[in-house]
């Protein structure tokens, strides 16, 4: 399996978890769950604006197929990834991820700014945290384009390119998830061409769901080294205060 392979893997497998939790990790989770809501949820009309304590939680699943009898040849994850708000630095904020993976917990920072591009709004990532065996690591943007820090900068802009991509149209539908009913769920296509396939599947869109207004995802990669990736990605919870944030910011 090649590099540029398991970069790809990585963008749309880092936040899928093995599904041997350690138990710590298991009682947060059952903690967390514990207290999911049961509301139904109205669509909103505009998507607020970023705000220091949103946060949000997703439990994900992955497949991935590989060869030509894929059937064959496939294994699953399960997991969860934490998505927080974590500071404001003047207009930018840091994002903060918390992934689990292989029975381990990681975390991610990013320092995120918006630009204005010939009337297109676009992200950019001005800074990085990374731990690394309770190591932390801090990257410029100088520094972004090169080992891991480029690998993980390609994570977080899946996600920021999720909320370019809720500008699209599609078709309302009700959706029952962890977190709850929600009412008015816009589903949406996505095509995304890769450097060794192409990525496509449906998003679901709600904008009570803060920082990124993502309730639900499905999404299929199809590289032409005959490997197939399927994930999936459904709200658990999420609030507007009450996580602390991994990393220091000052």
């Amino acid at each position: 399996m090649n590099r540029h392979f398991l970069v790809i893997l990585l963008l749309l497998s880092g936040l899928s978890a093995c599904a041997q939790l350690s138990p710590g990790t298991q009682k947060k989770l059952e903690a967390t769950q514990s207290s999911i809501k049961q509301e139904h949820y109205q669509q909103s009309i505009k998507k607020e604006q970023w705000q220091v304590g949103q946060w949000s939680l997703y439990k994900t699943s992955l497949i991935s197929r590989e060869g030509v009898f894929r059937l064959f040849d496939s294994s699953q994850k399960k997991g969860f990834v934490q998505i927080l708000v974590a500071a404001a630095e003047g207009d930018s904020f840091w994002l903060e991820l918390r992934i689990v993976s292989n029975d381990k917990e990681q975390y991610v920072a990013a320092l995120i700014a918006e630009e204005l591009i010939a009337g297109d709004l676009k992200y950019k990532i001005k800074q990085l945290k990374i731990n690394d065996k309770q190591n932390t690591r801090s990257f410029t943007q100088a520094e972004l384009l090169e080992g891991e820090a480029e690998e993980q900068q390609s994570e977080i802009n899946i996600w920021l390119n999720f909320i370019l991509h809720s500008a699209h149209e599609g078709p309302h539908r009700n959706a029952d998830l962890p977190a709850g009913e929600f009412l008015s769920v816009r589903e949406v296509p996505i095509t995304m061409s890769l450097w060794i396939g192409q990525m496509s599947g449906y998003i679901w869109y709600h904008n009570a769901v803060p920082i990124f207004p993502v309730a639900k995802f499905e999404l299929t990669t199809s590289s032409t080294q005959w490997t197939s990736i399927i994930e999936t990605a459904e709200l658990v919870d999420f609030g507007r205060s009450g996580q602390k944030s991994y990393f220091s910011y000052e």
